[in-house]
């Protein structure tokens, strides 16, 4: 057997310190010996049996107790394996083998010794040599001061070697496996597929890795901190390499960082003959100092042979080079350059592929890792590309918003995938450079573009969740936006994009309009109303597509100073429009110089069921430059003009305005189609109860200022309409209106089984109730709405959306006290108008004028103060919608349609209107003169025919 000593070469001696980490792993092998398991009680007595054993010093071993055997025998020298063996070992603990003796040959012929679970170890306690032995899914360690051969043709696979002595390693193959090893160690002649080394030396130890090929590796956890896969890990000690060759290493091919004892310990690396490395992703060999590193001798490579490389990346980067790190090449083979952070990197002249840039004064280049450097290189105007080499959170001070310029010139940042977000805050980047971000993800803030500069944004980036406001150039290139505003008076091109939720909106500012152009490029979603906007400036679209944009896919309207000009090239494809898909509109500040134009020079392709355009005011304030084979008109009474597109899928309307029906077989089903009408999500939802519904009455604008639908349960259980719903919205919070008497605590238990914070709001009764709610709406309200607490729920339905929308209160008056319970509330509010609504019979005027500044808005009967509300709040002859639902004159627990339907009104600032089986005449003749852009049936059995009158109303 081969015994080192020193005419090797190789210097045995030193101290070894061993780290925490190395100490806990040894204690663990280095079982009592006092302690004994079942399996090694019975080992003894096999030997103690086998007479052969004892007195032979070759045995030939085939099967798992005679293996163990034979290595645990001090006497014997040479084990011959005869057969492969699968080690079992005790099912119920961690089993381990020794090797013991004065010297050991195991002999394994070709054969596999194997375990049949993960923590099987074989703990080497003598000088040994392995020869020809597959070994698979067993740890191998060898002690202190012992020298382990594993030779000829042998194989380690699916292991894990812990070598404390000196170890050689010479024609084996290696796969799946991590050897790690703190003393002298030899690889010679071998191939390692996915396996990796961790070398852990001092300055006497080295590690020889020579004629060896290295494929891929396996990743590890080493000191809590992941390290990117890299087949060659040192953190300490010398390493030297003589022809090798590294395949797929991963992100480095030789990973060298600093020892973490407080001794200084010598770290070179030495290269001979040739290394070869094929596709890192990384640099090639990276020095670097860790946090917990000694720092007090420098990390020191010596290129004394060459390097060839096969890729594109950095041959060597030396971190804080001339400090922490040394490198010592030939100028003829490597090419160097050194960044801000006194970073080198080099080059080496054999390659294969493309040769990164280096840094220098004139493209100073800089890699970042962190955010300090992150923030430095992009203040800093000298440095003209940065490299982002890990996701960075710029974590600023909780919720506040952290300002970050861009400085330079010029200034281009490679994202490489990465993420730059802030976890606390929000990022507002400053580009005063002209900038060019790639392959980058931004999360959360805002980018600033400045007057005189370009942005371009391109090659798989990703906005999420910013806000751009544009005065500079804008280019937005094959990345996705989801969540994103760009909006502004710049000049903006979007090609071969991806926006989902988002919008891109033009304007006029200071004596400029936003001029975009929009190419080859797929809209999904609408983003606070329509995806595209104008307030003055031009858009031009290029094949496009615009899928589920919400109300319309185009708005645009004209402003004082620009007007608005839209051009449709190529195809625009529009699908799911809930109205008009284009919508052209004068503008509250526009005039008859300044048109909102609309030419369509290409073709609409539309699919649904609403008109394809809406022009305002055609010839005054709009104008469409249209293609009669493609497109025809239509003229309503109020000289609207709508048009549709030929090329549609589904039905060419009717009627100038889109009816739509949330009704369900239900009041509950028909609260989750209000509900789903209005919110995509909800992080909190209102529920009273169905049957029980005065408490309910002041609840509307608590639930819009909440921005939470109203759902509808049972007194005793949750509705299982309601429940879905609550899951689909994916609330976090739900507000039940009501004491334990009208919502029991068992409907609060189940909706805390589904992890949802339940929060009761109530009083001792009704009017109690309706203070309570009150209170939690914001403080100093303009003014209250006062109803009837007893017969007042019509009244309070009319007026809820209104008082949601302006945060009114809604007072419960009782017949027989008044406001009694709001009088300190009215004091401490400062409260200086008051709406009353219903007529004397309802709120006697006892009652009204001990109330401050009162307003009464109430008729004969509820529909005529429905009517009147109707005309005090809403003036304009325009309306977003008006939502039908039954007055309850029939069957007052038919009014909860109107209850579950008034926050989405209030969010369209659009009335409800309560009607019997027929519109009254008053509400006719006023809704006869609107201009209504919907009319929605909320609930049936009773609204049809008003509901019917209204839409036949508007019909063409």
């Amino acid at each position: 057997m081969k015994k080192y000593n020193k005419n090797m070469g190789i210097i045995l001696c030193g101290v070894v310190i061993a780290t925490s980490t190395q100490i806990t792993t040894l204690s663990y092998a280095l079982e009592d010996d006092k302690k004994q398991t079942t399996i090694e009680k019975n080992t003894e007595e096999k030997i103690s049996q086998a007479s052969d054993y004892t007195k032979s010093e070759v045995v030939s071993v085939t099967n798992e107790k005679e293996l163990i055997a034979a290595l645990e025998n001090e006497n014997i020298k040479t084990v011959e394996i005869k057969n492969d063996i699968v080690i079992k070992g005790d099912p119920n603990y961690a089993f381990s083998i020794e090797v013991k003796g004065n010297e050991k040959e195991i002999k394994g012929n070709g054969y596999t010794v194997s375990s049949s679970k993960t923590d099987t170890s074989i703990w080497v306690r003598t000088n040994t040599k392995i020869d020809n032995l597959k070994l698979n899914q067993i740890r191998i360690a060898s002690e202190r001061g012992i020298n382990l051969d594993i030779v000829n043709n042998s194989e380690i696979n699916n292991g894990s070697t812990n070598f404390y002595g000196n170890a050689t390693l010479a024609n084996v193959k290696v796969n799946n496996t991590v050897i790690r090893s703190e003393r002298n160690l030899v690889i010679n002649s071998i191939k390692m597929k996915d396996s990796s080394i961790r070398y852990y030396g001092d300055s006497n130890t080295m590690a020889k890795i020579i004629n060896t090929e290295i494929n891929g590796s396996k990743e590890t956890i080493e000191t809590g901190i992941k390290i990117d896969k890299t087949p060659i890990y040192s953190r300490g000690g010398n390493i030297e390499l003589e022809n090798v060759r590294i395949i797929n290493p991963g992100s480095h091919a030789i990973y060298v960082v600093g020892s973490y004892t407080t001794d200084k310990v010598e770290q070179k690396i030495r290269i001979k003959g040739i290394l070869e490395v094929d596709g890192a992703e990384k640099e090639a060999i990276l020095l670097s100092m860790e946090n917990d590193s000694n720092k007090n001798i420098p990390l020191e490579l010596y290129i004394d042979g060459d390097i060839k490389q096969k890729g594109d990346t950095y041959t060597v980067k030396a971190e804080n080079e001339g400090t922490y790190t040394k490198v010592y090449y030939d100028n003829s083979k490597i090419e160097k350059g050194t960044d801000i952070f006194s970073n080198a990197y080099y080059n080496t002249k054999n390659r294969e592929g493309n040769k990164p840039a280096l840094p220098n004064h004139e493209n100073q280049f800089v890699q970042v890792f962190d955010r300090d450097q992150l923030l430095k290189t992009l203040k800093d105007p000298r440095i003209k590309a940065i490299e982002l080499m890990n996701d960075i959170d710029i974590k600023s001070s909780e919720g506040e918003p952290f300002d970050i310029d861009i400085n330079g010139n010029e200034k281009e940042i490679k994202g490489n995938g990465y993420t730059i977000s802030n976890s606390t805050g929000a990022n507002w980047f400053n580009t005063y450079a002209n900038t060019k971000i790639d392959n980058l993800k931004l999360n959360r803030g805002s980018i600033y573009t400045v007057e005189g500069k370009t942005l371009d944004i391109l090659n798989n980036s990703e906005l999420n969740g910013l806000y751009i406001p544009l005065k500079g150039n804008l280019s937005l290139e094959n990345i996705k936006m989801n969540n994103t505003s760009v909006n502004g008076s710049g000049n903006l091109l979007v090609n071969s994009s991806k926006l989902k939720n988002s919008y891109i909106s033009t304007s006029y500012s200071e004596g400029k309009y936003g001029i975009a152009k929009i190419i080859n490029t797929e809209i999904n979603g609408g983003y606070y109303g329509a995806p595209i906007r104008l307030e003055g400036g031009s858009v031009e679209l290029e094949n496009v597509k615009i899928t589920n944009p919400g109300d319309n896919a185009i708005y645009a309207e004209a402003c004082k100073e620009s007007g608005s000009k839209v051009r449709v090239k190529g195809m625009l494809e529009i699908d799911g429009a809930k109205q008009d898909a284009i919508v052209l509109k004068k503008g509250d500040n526009s005039s008859t110089e300044n048109q909102v134009e609309l030419y369509i020079d290409g073709d609409i392709k539309q699919k649904g069921d609403t008109y394809t355009v809406e022009a305002e005011k055609e010839g005054t304030y709009t104008k469409v430059y249209d293609n009669e084979s493609k497109i025809k008109k239509v003229i309503d009474k109020w000289s609207y003009v709508h048009y549709s597109t030929k090329n549609r899928e589904g039905n060419e309307p009717e009627s100038t305005v889109y009816a739509k029906k949330l009704v369900g077989d239900n009041a509950y089903q028909t609260a989750t189609k209000v509900s789903s009408e209005g919110w995509d999500s909800a992080n909190n939802v209102v529920i009273v109860n169905s049957t029980s519904m005065v408490d309910a009455l002041s609840a509307t604008p608590f639930a819009d200022y909440n921005n939470a639908p109203i759902l509808l349960t049972q007194a005793n259980k949750l509705n299982s309409e309601t429940k879905k719903e609550i899951l689909r919205l994916n609330a976090k919070n739900v507000y039940i209106i009501g004491g334990e008497s009208v919502v029991l605590n068992s409907v609060i238990n189940e909706l805390k089984s589904m992890k949802i914070t339940v929060q009761r709001i109530s009083g001792n009764d009704r009017y109690k109730t309706s203070l309570e709610i009150a209170k939690k709406l914001p403080k100093f309200p303009s003014a209250i709405a006062v109803v009837n607490g007893e017969t007042g729920l019509p009244d309070a339905v009319s007026i809820a959306p209104i008082a949601a929308e302006k945060n009114i209160p809604i007072v419960l008056a009782s017949p027989n006290e008044g406001t009694k319970v709001f009088d300190q509330y009215i004091k401490d509010n400062n409260i200086n108008k008051s709406y009353v609504i219903g007529s004397e019979v309802a709120v006697s005027n006892t009652i009204a004028n001990k109330l401050p500044n009162p307003e009464r808005i109430g008729g004969i009967d509820r529909n005529e103060t429905n009517s009147l509300i109707l005309e005090k709040f809403y003036t304009s002859e325009e309306l977003n919608n008006i939502f039908v639902a039954k007055d309850g004159m029939n069957n007052p627990k038919n009014l909860i349609d109107a209850l579950a339907v008034g926050v989405l009104a209030s969010e369209e600032k659009s009335p409800v209107v309560i009607v019997g089986n027929d519109l009254n005449e008053k509400q006719q003749s006023l809704l006869s003169k609107k201009q209504p852009k919907k009319i929605t049936q909320v609930g049936g059995n009773g609204n049809e025919n008003a509901f019917n009158k209204l839409v036949n109303m508007f019909k063409n």
